[in-house]
């Protein structure tokens, strides 16, 4: 007699601010640096961990470098990169991305829209040994298993400086994109029973708007909106005020059932606007009503900006 079952991962690891790292998500977003601030290099890195109930729940760490090119013609190119580790219970991978693509613009400060890809090698992986079967005297056949694929992504994104009435240079965006296109199927076997691992395309959406006000202060709204087949559409809406030019506070939440609570610093290492440097951390918390308590998340981020 024989038995299986399927594991299905879970799409690109879960993170907040996923703003200020957009171009993980959709290789054409623009953030907040480069569509306000002018700062059209950007780096940045961060360190997830999810469930803290859990001793082996998520773990993501990930750093990405983007540069957007633009010569004052009504074109410009989107250049960047990120590499990620993520680490869940036996499973985890390890992908190092390139990202390409081109917006039409005559200044990226007032708006466009661009369209871009990324694409690069994922190291997937399993440790055998750290998996339960329901009989505790079976066991997996072979070693720990990793494979190597590649994946490429794409995203279209938008966005627009507004003038007159309440939203009187507001930049308001919105993008479209499906971060991972290939698919995966990875196959185990035992002497009696066999699981997979699969992944499978996810849609994400975003729509958002930072509303400059007076004394260096802003206002930020967003929205994240996630799709895969036979789940439940994932919304996500968030605030954030920064309350002076060196501080920021945030909050918001998910239909999921998850609260997220978020502050950080902001400096300027130079002594002018010519570079910035942002320290944050987040803090989040499901309320979920099934399943067991996973604990509360957290995350550190470092965001660091300059002028080409």
């Amino acid at each position: 007699l024989c038995f299986s079952f399927g594991l299905s991962a879970q799409h690109l690891p879960l993170y907040s601010a996923q703003n200020d790292h957009i171009g993980v998500v959709n290789p054409a977003g623009l953030n907040q640096d480069q569509m306000i601030e002018g700062h059209y290099q950007t780096f940045g890195a961060s360190f997830r961990r999810q469930w803290l109930q859990f001793d082996n729940g998520p773990i993501t760490q990930f750093i990405r470098g983007d540069y957007i090119f633009h010569n004052g013609s009504t074109t410009g190119l989107i250049f960047g990169g990120h590499l990620i580790n993520d680490r869940t219970g036996p499973t985890g991978f390890t992908g190092a991305f390139g990202r390409f693509g081109a917006f039409l613009s005559d200044d990226p400060h007032y708006g466009g829209v661009g369209l871009a890809l990324h694409g690069g090698l994922v190291q997937y992986r399993v440790n055998v040994s750290d998996i339960r079967l329901r009989d505790l005297d079976d066991v997996l056949i072979g070693n720990d298993k990793s494979e190597l694929y590649p994946d490429l992504g794409v995203g279209l994104f938008a966005w627009k400086k507004l003038s007159g009435g309440f939203f009187d240079d507001a930049h308001v965006y919105g993008g479209v994109s499906v971060p991972q296109i290939l698919g995966l199927d990875l196959a185990f076997e035992t002497e009696n029973e066999g699981f997979s691992l699969k992944r499978v395309q996810h849609l994400y959406a975003t729509a958002g708007c930072y509303k400059p006000l007076e004394d260096n202060r802003f206002l930020q709204l967003s929205a994240w909106g996630i799709y895969a087949p036979g789940a439940p559409i994932r919304a996500d809406l968030n605030i954030r005020f920064q309350a002076t030019e060196n501080f920021w506070v945030g909050a918001g939440g998910s239909s999921s059932g998850a609260i997220q609570l978020e502050t950080g610093i902001v400096t300027f290492p130079t002594g002018d606007y010519d570079r910035r440097l942002r320290i944050g951390y987040l803090f989040e918390y499901s309320f979920q009503t099934f399943g067991p308590d996973a604990g509360s998340s957290h995350q550190l981020q470092l965001v660091y900006s300059l002028e080409p």
